[in-house]
């Protein structure tokens, strides 16, 4: 007998090797820039958190929130408290097998809820790549094994992603998993 790991394990670990960058942000690290212009680290964990928020909303059937705000959004501990709010919620809406065929509507059309769950997942290993480099952290903390298959995800679902990523740019060929899927996804390395 094997136990088959559910959909949502490869998020899983994204986000737990995630939630240990936001560990290692310093105090005067929340104002520093990131990959992502005109963004400082607390405007991308803000973005990560309202994202998870969205995802939650969308797969459930419901209607998005647009962003975070008040207590939750100041930088430190409060930040920190309000992306691990949401993940026992977030894990739970991709967590059984034959909701996966499911269809979500989401902002370009109707998609999987596969799709919304590798989507997710993508978009979630590129914040933590952005992240690391912001506060100086090795990006190489995230799993390399699920960039490597998002990657994949990447190059044969592009058109039908319901996130928008910048056009892809050459990665060295020595280059880890996590910075090909940076570069896949437009960002400079």
């Amino acid at each position: 007998m094997s136990v088959q790991a559910s959909p949502g394990a490869d998020l899983a670990r994204v986000v737990d090797a995630l939630g240990d960058l936001l560990y290692s942000i310093a105090d005067a690290q929340w104002w520093a820039p990131t990959p992502c212009k005109d963004w400082n680290v607390r405007d991308l964990v803000a973005h990560v958190v309202a994202g998870n928020r969205n995802f939650i909303e969308i797969v459930s059937g419901r209607e998005p929130m647009t962003s975070i705000e008040g207590d939750l959004a100041l930088p430190g501990p409060s930040l920190r408290v309000a992306y691990h709010l949401d993940l026992p919620s977030l894990l739970a809406v991709f967590d059984a097998p034959e909701a996966l065929d499911i269809p979500v509507r989401m902002q370009i059309g109707t998609v999987p809820r596969l799709v919304a769950l590798w989507a997710r997942t993508t978009d979630l290993l590129v914040n933590g790549w952005d992240l690391a480099r912001a506060i100086e952290a090795s990006p190489e903390a995230l799993p390399q094994d699920v960039a490597t298959a998002m990657a994949h995800f990447v190059r044969s679902h592009r058109s039908a992603l319901p996130i928008a990523f910048a056009s892809a740019r050459r990665a060295p060929l020595d280059a880890s998993p996590i910075d090909r899927l940076a570069a896949l996804l437009g960002r400079v390395l």
